[in-house]
Parts: structure tokens; C-alpha cells; sequence
């Protein structure tokens, strides 16, 4: 028996990591870095997902990130700016 899909964690993944990059374009826009235990309560979901989605955008090299804060990548800025309309 194969196991379950979640659809809904999975669009609340794609709004959360969507967020995530838009918080830390503005970030490094305005030269500041973002603290992440601060984006996972400004977003309002649960700390969890916000880690989950954090890791999947490090793993695609879009963020960086440090015991303390993250920045949008170059690559992650690429990526926003192509996904968002002009």
C-alpha cells in the first residue's frame, strides 16, 4: 500500500518557501539579514513547516543560512524575480 499524500502540506509548502523568499528579498534589498526563528513567526505557520520549507530552499541553494539568520541567495533572487510578475 503506498503512502498518503498530504496535498494540503504540500500547498501550504509552496506559500511558506514562496514567503520565505519574498521576506529575505526585501531583507537584503533594504541590506539586512533576516533572523530565522523571526520568519517562522512573522508567517505565521508552525515553526516546523517554516524549518522544513527553510531547509528545501538551502538544499536548492536560494538562501543561506546560519545558526542565526539567512539571506536570500543570487540565485534565489533569479528565482523570485522570475516567478513574480512584472
Amino acid at each position: 500500500m503506498g503512502a498518503s499524500i498530504d496535498r494540503e502540506f504540500i500547498a501550504r509548502q509552496r506559500v511558506i518557501r514562496r514567503a520565505i523568499l519574498a521576506v529575505l528579498y526585501e531583507k537584503r534589498r533594504t541590506g539586512q539579514n533576516g533572523y530565522w526563528p523571526d520568519l517562522t513567526y512573522a508567517l505565521g505557520h508552525a515553526s516546523e513547516e517554516c524549518s522544513f520549507a527553510l531547509e528545501f530552499l538551502e538544499e536548492l541553494e536560494l538562501v543561506h543560512r546560519d545558526p542565526k539568520s539567512c539571506r536570500i541567495t543570487a540565485q534565489g533572487i533569479n528565482h523570485f524575480e522570475q516567478e513574480t510578475p512584472a
